[in-house]
This record gives structure tokens, C-alpha cells and sequence, in this order.
């Protein structure tokens, strides 16, 4: 059994379609899988051509390799029910889901529902693309592909306005142009069109992909992508800020943004990468868990969006580390301080009518960010907990949900509004002295989905979304982000060098 074993791992190391199915399984789940030969022949069938990466991807095929695979406990599975309930609840007449809602209470009735942002920005549109694609909710994904395809967009780069309404209108809302925003929207395109190929799911997302091009936020003299185009008086200009910092969901730009060949110009641009790590400041902050990433404004999303989006700690032993510190970090935080769930400090609603994106871990934050230096922003830090931000660092270590659900049940009982049965998660917990145990009862459509996201990737057979399980599966885009994940550990070595 121990050589075939090997066999097996050396033949999934030569084959993307093994390295597909088999990435994310411990090696006792791995041994466990090739003592069963129904799924032993099916891996062979892998290594021979038979089964392509595409088809091994596809749930007709991996529903073979789940008996091997942990279940998602009883609760979580509520949680997942409820929360993908939550996401259809904000859905628009479009299909498109809307940004942001509020639970009321009722007597001995479901929850009142009123809505504080009808609108939705390309990330909430990708996230849950994302998350229709793992549940196969095919009718959902090809309404949204339809309005996509109807709306109105930037004609010289193809892409996205900021924000546009989820009625039946599709109107814009704000005519900004955000680079990260279209990003994660090209990703779940990109995903659909490599998934359905032959399908009209496919052929639009391929449309709407193809006509997407970065370019204009690229600035060559520095090697740095922006993030912002605005009109203002009838012109078109680019906001001067780029994307400097490694600690922010920004930093996608660079790896999957080159790998997918987003900024049309610069494909077969060799330099694009180096240039762009070297311009890069990477913080690190010490602590009894490890090394911890600095991030902009410590917030997790900060961390863990390019971990959902593009699976980035498969090409990195130094992700790999940094999320399971953090994870660490926030659990031992939460003991710490006596918090009912552990530190998972984001941005999110804190209120009826604020949202925070200044929400972080005041340990983490980016020491070039001057917030951090402002008084004022004493009473931002460390005071709320968004559990979305626990869930997606819970994918770091999918066996840790289990032991945290004890936790995670408690705090849900002793705080009344904190969970809401059929819609799950509110979006806030207040954790400081001023607003202590009060609970934010908004829903926010992207944290939604993203805590629907990461249980459906915690429960999946590869332990990756869908659109990193697609960015694995194709040699030459696996290959480009490799690139930059190891420039990103060379630079480390040479920074953590003695």
C-alpha cells in the first residue's frame, strides 16, 4: 500500500487532473481513497487521459471521492442552508443579489426584513456567481450572466461601473470604475467559461470576459497597478493611489490579474511580475503563533479574499504559514480576552447606517497607514467581530471548525440576534467597552456568500473554491502564478534572513 501510495502521489505531481482531485486531502484521506478500487480506477483513469481536469472537477465525478472526505457537521450544514436562504432573500428582480439588508425582530415570526443598500458592486455579483457554481444552481447563474450582459459598461476597457440596482432597471449607480471590483468579477467569468465551455453559460461568461482589459490602471514607471477610474466634469481620469501593499485583497491584481491576462499589453511582459514584487512592501509582525502578515487596515478580508479566490496558499509554503498563524492568532486573542468567539476583526456594518472598512486588528495594521496614528481611531480597532471573517479563516484548518463549533454554538445562544434562524449570520458583534455584546443585525450579501463560500470550501473534495480549483487545473495559468508566488518567497527569505 505504501508504494502504491507513492506511485500515486508521483503520477498526481505529473498530472493535472490527479493533482486536482487529490490537492487538499491528508495523506491518511489520500490512503484511505486508494484502498477503494472504484476510486483507485477512477484516479488511473485520470493519469491515462480518460477523465479530463474539467470533468474530474465536475460533482458527477466527485461525489465518488466524498465518502472519504470529512462531513460538514450537522450545524454547519444549518449554517450553510440558512445562509445560502439569506443570499436568495437579497435577491433582485435581475437576479442580482443586493448589497445590504436588516433584520428586524418579530413576535413568534420570521424575521423582518428591510433593505438599506438595494444596490451591488461587481464583488457581490462574483462571490455569489462563485457560490451558485459549487451548488450547480445553473438557472440562478445564467439570469445573472443575462443582466451582466445587459448592463451598461466602461466601452474603452470593457469593464465594470461601481454599482448598479437590483431591480428590474439595472440602472447605474455609480460610474466609478474599481479595478479590485472588476478583478473578482472577471475571475467568476473566467471561472464559468472555462467550466461550461459548450454551454450559454460559457459563451457569455467567455464574451464578457474576453472584452475586460486592465490596461489603463497599469503604470509602467513603477510597476504598479491602480485602483480607481473616475468621471468627473465629462472626463475620464485615473486616481493617482496604487496598489503598493502585499497585505491587501489588492494584491490579486498581480497574480491572478497576470495569470488571466487581464492587462491586455502586458502578457507576454516577462517583467510585469518582478517589477511589480519588487515595488511591493511586505510587513511582518511577530508573534507566539508565528509570523503574522501585516495588512492594510488588519483586517481580515485583507488576508483571506486571494485564499478564497485563487487558492494562493497552493503556491506558497509562506501563505501557508502566514494563515494558519493568523487563525491561530484570532482563536488565542479570543481566549485572551474573554471575547465570546475568537478576534476576527473585519471590515463590516457597525451600525444601522456606518459601515467600517477601519475595523481591523490594530496589532495588524499596516504601519504606513496614518489611521493607525490617529487618535480618533482608538474606538475603530479591535471593537467589533464579524463572524464571515471567522469562517474564512477557518478554512486554514477545515478539522478547526469542528472544535470551534462548541464556541461558535455557545456564543449564538448566550447572544440573542447573533445567528437568526432561516437567514443565519448578522454581520457584527460589538465587542468593545462602549457597545459590548450588541449585536449588528445586517446582512451584507458579499459576507454572506462568503461565509457560504467557505463552508462549501471547507466541505469540498479539494479544499478549494471554484475558481481556484480552475486556476489549478490549467498548466499554463497555474504556472504564471507561480511565478509570482515564488518571487513573493524569495523576497521574504531575503527580508526574514539574518
Amino acid at each position: 500500500m505504501r508504494k502504491l501510495l507513492i506511485s500515486v502521489r508521483f503520477a498526481m505531481s505529473k498530472c493535472d487532473s490527479i493533482r486536482a482531485i487529490l490537492s487538499g486531502l491528508s495523506i491518511a484521506e489520500q490512503g484511505s481513497m486508494i484502498s477503494s478500487f472504484t476510486r483507485f480506477v477512477f484516479i488511473v483513469a485520470c493519469y491515462l487521459g480518460l477523465i479530463s481536469p474539467a470533468m474530474a472537477s465536475l460533482p458527477s465525478c466527485r461525489h465518488l471521492l466524498s465518502p472519504f472526505l470529512k462531513e460538514l457537521p450537522p450545524t454547519a450544514k444549518i449554517y450553510l442552508n440558512d445562509t445560502l436562504n439569506s443570499l436568495e432573500q437579497m435577491r433582485g428582480e435581475n437576479g442580482l443579489v443586493k448589497d445590504t439588508i436588516w433584520l428586524g425582530q418579530s413576535v413568534n415570526g420570521p424575521p423582518i426584513i428591510s433593505v438599506l443598500n438595494p444596490n451591488t458592486s461587481p464583488t457581490n455579483i462574483a462571490v455569489d456567481l462563485l457560490v451558485q457554481t459549487e451548488v450547480g444552481a445553473n438557472p440562478t447563474i445564467l439570469k445573472i450572466l443575462k443582466t451582466l450582459e445587459k448592463l451598461p459598461f466602461h466601452l474603452p476597457t470593457g469593464l465594470f461601473f461601481s454599482r448598479y440596482s437590483a431591480d428590474k432597471f439595472s440602472s447605474v449607480i455609480d460610474r466609478d470604475i474599481s479595478a479590485i471590483d472588476n478583478l473578482h468579477l472577471s475571475i467568476a467569468l473566467w471561472t464559468i467559461k472555462r467550466n461550461h465551455p459548450q454551454s450559454e453559460m460559457g459563451r457569455i461568461s467567455k464574451r464578457l470576459f474576453e472584452r475586460m482589459n486592465f490596461q489603463v490602471y497599469y503604470e509602467r514607471k513603477s510597476g504598479l497597478v491602480g485602483g480607481n477610474l473616475r468621471y468627473t466634469d465629462g472626463t475620464w481620469f485615473r486616481e493617482a493611489y496604487n496598489f503598493d501593499h502585499f497585505g491587501s485583497e489588492a494584491r490579486l491584481l498581480y497574480s491572478a490579474g497576470w495569470a488571466l491576462g487581464l492587462f491586455h499589453d502586458e502578457r507576454h511582459n516577462n517583467q510585469f511580475l518582478k517589477r511589480a514584487v519588487a515595488a511591493l512592501k511586505i510587513e511582518l509582525h511577530s508573534s507566539q503563533q508565528g509570523e503574522l502578515l501585516r495588512l492594510w487596515d488588519g483586517s481580515a478580508f485583507q488576508l483571506y479574499f486571494p485564499k478564497i479566490f485563487a487558492a494562493e496558499e497552493n503556491y506558497s509554503l509562506k501563505m501557508q504559514s502566514f494563515y494558519k498563524a493568523h487563525l491561530d492568532f484570532i482563536v488565542t486573542e479570543g481566549e485572551r480576552r474573554h471575547l465570546p468567539l475568537p478576534a476576527a476583526h473585519s471590515a463590516g456594518r457597525t451600525s444601522i447606517d456606518v459601515y467600517r472598512d477601519k475595523s481591523g486588528h490594530r496589532e495588524l495594521v499596516s504601519k504606513d497607514n496614518n489611521d493607525l496614528h490617529d487618535p480618533q481611531m482608538g474606538e475603530v480597532w479591535d471593537q467589533t467581530i464579524q463572524p464571515y471573517a471567522l469562517f474564512m479563516a477557518a478554512t486554514s484548518n477545515p478539522s478547526r471548525i469542528i472544535e470551534m463549533l462548541e464556541t461558535i454554538e455557545t456564543a449564538k445562544l448566550a447572544t440573542p440576534g447573533l445567528y437568526v434562524p432561516t437567514m443565519g449570520w448578522v454581520d457584527g458583534l460589538h465587542v468593545g467597552e462602549t457597545k459590548n455584546s450588541e449585536v449588528v443585525p445586517a446582512q451584507l450579501s458579499l459576507n454572506q456568500a462568503m461565509i457560504a463560500l467557505s463552508l462549501l470550501q471547507m466541505h469540498s473534495v479539494d479544499g478549494m473554491s471554484p475558481s481556484g480549483r480552475a486556476i489549478q487545473a490549467v498548466p499554463s495559468v497555474r504556472e504564471r502564478m507561480q511565478r509570482f508566488y515564488d518571487l513573493v518567497e524569495k523576497k521574504l527569505n531575503n527580508q526574514l534572513a539574518p
